[in-house]
C-alpha cells in the first residue's frame, strides 16, 4: 500500500504566500530585526513602496511603536503575566504617564489623544495589539 500523496511543497507555498498577500490586515517578515518582506496592506497602510520598506530595521521610532509589554525582556513568552500593579499604584500611574507623554510628543498629538493600550500593557503582558481607535 502506497503512502497517503499531501500537496507537494511547492502548492503549500504557494498557499502560504497567497494567505500572506490576500491578508486584511498589514504583515511583515522579518528576519534579525529586519524587514524582509511585506504585504500590501502595509504598504497601504504606511502610503509606502516596496522598495521604501524591504530592508528597513524595526529598531527605532520610525516604523512602529510598540504595545509596552510586563513579560520579561520584550515579548518573552516564558516570562508572561502582567506587572501585578493596582491601577493606582502610584509607581505605574508614573509610567503610564512618562509613556503616555512620550507618545504623545513623538506623534505631535495631545497626550489625551494617546489610547490606553497604546501605553498601558495587557494582563498577559504578551498582547502586542493596540485598538484602531
Amino acid at each position: 500500500m502506497k503512502p497517503p500523496q499531501g500537496p507537494s511543497a511547492h502548492a503549500v507555498a504557494l498557499d502560504y504566500r497567497s494567505a500572506f498577500e490576500l491578508a486584511p490586515v498589514g504583515l511583515v517578515l522579518s528576519r534579525q530585526r529586519q524587514m524582509i518582506d511585506c504585504n500590501q496592506e502595509l504598504l497601504t497602510m504606511f502610503g509606502a513602496q516596496r522598495e521604501q520598506i524591504i530592508g528597513q530595521s524595526f529598531e527605532g521610532d520610525t516604523w512602529f511603536w510598540p504595545r509596552p509589554s510586563a513579560a520579561g525582556d520584550g515579548y518573552d513568552a516564558l516570562s508572561s503575566g502582567g506587572s501585578n500593579l493596582a491601577a493606582d499604584n502610584p509607581d505605574l500611574v508614573a509610567a503610564v504617564g512618562e509613556r503616555q507623554s512620550a507618545a504623545a510628543a513623538a506623534n505631535a498629538v495631545a497626550a489625551e489623544e494617546v489610547p490606553a493600550d497604546a501605553v498601558t500593557a495587557s494582563g498577559s503582558g504578551l498582547d502586542p495589539d493596540i485598538s484602531p481607535e
